[in-house]
């Protein structure tokens, strides 16, 4: 029965259905609660859902059921880097790293906590971290985060916002306003709303905010996985997989 609410979780988390995840795999735990693969997969869930006290509560017992697990100290790391605990998140992800020294993803994770732990406080506005970070924990744009020509438009953007008019006819640029403005955007009268909204956040810049880390997506697109996996080192791309 907790093998079957953990499948129909990870189904739920693949479609990006993070709510109806963390209940189906709350439903497991009670059924199961000394499973670590169910902890690391609500974990996961809560994460995207951008809980992240719940998320590393999940972590922490994940960890303590499975501390030989390099993936429980992904999640932990992923948490932590989510409530801007810098220290803690680069402690974790040296932990899974002790037990997974080839793990390509960790290894990315920890450099974006040791760069987020020493640059200074960034601007706000419209590019940004708050706003990056849902354009990475949103189904709906999380795959733009890995196009290297639009993250190359975003960067851009975040030297220049006044600049996102130029932008507004693209399809990604016009998908990635509606989920950092939070708004439905239907025609073009509405991206030239978007855009006056992007100039007055450029007013408010104080310095360009850094590019989007990579520990954030790790925390969004690592997928659930079965208790049965080996390991998680083989590449980003294999933590990415859906569960099987």
């Amino acid at each position: 029965m907790a093998d079957a609410l953990k499948a129909k979780g990870n189904a739920a988390f693949s479609a990006g259905n993070y709510d109806e995840a963390v209940k189906l795999f709350s439903e497991a735990i009670e059924l199961d609660p000394s499973n670590h693969v169910l902890f690391s997969n609500r974990s996961a869930a809560e994460a995207s859902l951008q809980h992240y006290a719940a998320a590393l509560k999940d972590a922490k017992k994940c960890v303590e059921l499975k501390p030989d697990w390099p993936k429980g100290y992904s999640r932990l790391g992923a948490a932590h880097y989510g409530l801007q605990q810098w220290e803690d998140a680069i402690k974790a992800y040296e932990d899974g790293l002790h037990i997974d020294p080839n793990n390509q993803q960790m290894h990315s994770a920890l450099s974006d906590a040791m760069s987020a732990k020493n640059r200074p406080p960034a601007g706000g506005g419209l590019f940004g971290p708050d706003a990056l970070m849902r354009l990475t924990m949103d189904s709906r744009t999380r795959h733009l985060m890995a196009d290297k020509e639009f993250t190359g438009m975003l960067q851009g953007l975040m030297a220049n916002p006044s600049m996102i008019g130029v932008h507004l006819n693209d399809p990604r640029m016009q998908l990635a306003l509606e989920v950092m403005l939070g708004l439905k955007v239907a025609g073009k009268g509405d991206f030239a709303g978007a855009a006056a909204d992007a100039a007055a956040a450029a007013d408010e810049e104080e310095e360009s905010p850094p590019e989007q880390p990579a520990a954030a997506a790790a925390a969004a697109t690592s997928r659930a996985e079965e208790p049965q996996q080996r390991s998680n080192s083989s590449s980003q791309a294999a933590a990415a997989q859906p569960a099987q």
